[in-house]
């Protein structure tokens, strides 16, 4: 966990589609990535992020709510943002790490507001098709042509 400068997230979980809390995913479906952000100050350009590790710590992929700051929410004191990122599976079975963070102005400088480093550790489980190598499936077709 990172210092907190005016916002704490809590509550990260990934959940299946129709709801059910998981942490055992399946390669190609799609879950949701959930978690809750408490305002303890009034921010601008406020933009939520996730990120997907391996065990190693190498970034394989995540998203910001926001594209730019300017396209960023404004919050009051008090309040709470329910966040959530709808992302599918395209990771290859093994032990993943899901990391949550909050940005936001609180002048004119966007600043990391709070952040969860490994905030949820999740499993991919063993697909039969095994044909996909290492973490990511990128969804290849092999085609070989045999010539004399």
């Amino acid at each position: 966990e990172f210092e907190s400068h005016g916002a704490y997230i809590s509550a990260p979980s990934i959940y299946s589609m129709d709801g059910r809390q998981v942490n055992g995913l399946i390669r190609g479906r799609e879950y949701r990535y959930k978690y809750r952000v408490k305002f303890e100050r009034a921010f601008t350009g406020v933009r939520f992020g996730m990120l997907i590790k391996s065990v190693s710590g190498i970034h394989l992929g995540g998203a910001l709510s926001e594209a730019s700051l300017q396209e960023g929410l404004t919050v009051a004191e008090g309040e709470w943002a329910d966040v959530e990122f709808r992302f599918r599976c395209h990771l290859n079975p093994g032990v993943y790490f899901m990391n949550a963070g909050v940005f936001g102005c609180p002048g004119e400088t966007e600043t990391l507001l709070h952040r969860l480093a490994d905030a949820v550790a999740f499993r991919v489980l063993p697909v039969a098709d095994g044909r996909a190598q290492e973490m990511i499936d990128f969804g290849c077709k092999a085609r070989v042509e045999i010539n004399v």
